[in-house]
């Protein structure tokens, strides 16, 4: 296992910026020089799989938290019961950046901002999660985690959109004509 070797050779991944690396690629490289057992949770990772590793778990908890906060936003915002329910993560303490732009602009509610916004929340809270110190496990598994939302938004292109809209249209509704 050569951990730090794997660390220094990954490039830079920036938020607003394409995936400089394929998943594959990166896959390849965790089998390398990886135990198996730890090649398979950045792999789940990278997925958005299960994985029994105190990273992944604890990343599955968060993600839980961010879907319970963004359900419980949207109750709230229609103004249904049950909307004071709690969960670890607020969207007043921890996504005010991904839950105001419609109290700003109510006209523009754009959901790639939204999805833009809690890509963020994520990426940040990937960082979080890697520590301070930087040739550690929990360095690689918040890379895996990164890595899987450049790779997620790189392929958000308008093209891709396009073409999923087309998809759908031509796809006949359940119980329909045809």
């Amino acid at each position: 296992m050569n951990l730090p070797y794997l660390l220094a050779s990954l490039p830079h991944l920036m938020f607003d910026a394409p995936a400089p690396l394929g998943a594959e690629a990166f896959l390849t490289a965790c089998r390398e020089q990886l135990s198996e057992r730890d090649a398979e949770t950045a792999g789940a990772l990278l997925r958005g799989e299960k994985s029994r590793a105190p990273f992944a778990l604890a990343w599955m908890e968060y993600e839980k938290q961010l879907r319970g906060a963004v359900a419980q936003w949207r109750i709230a915002r229609r103004k249904v019961a049950g909307a004071s329910r709690s969960h670890g993560v607020t969207w007043e303490r921890d996504a005010p950046a991904t839950f105001t732009w419609e109290q700003d602009a109510p006209a523009t509610l754009d959901p790639l901002a939204r999805d833009t916004a809690l890509d963020r929340l994520r990426w940040n809270k990937a960082g979080e999660m890697e520590g301070l110190v930087p040739m550690t496990l929990d360095a690689l598994f918040a890379y895996a985690v990164k890595l899987r939302i450049s790779l997620r938004r790189s392929a958000m292109t308008r093209e891709a959109g396009l073409a999923k809209l087309d998809e759908m249209a031509a796809t006949p509704l359940p119980g329909g004509d045809g």
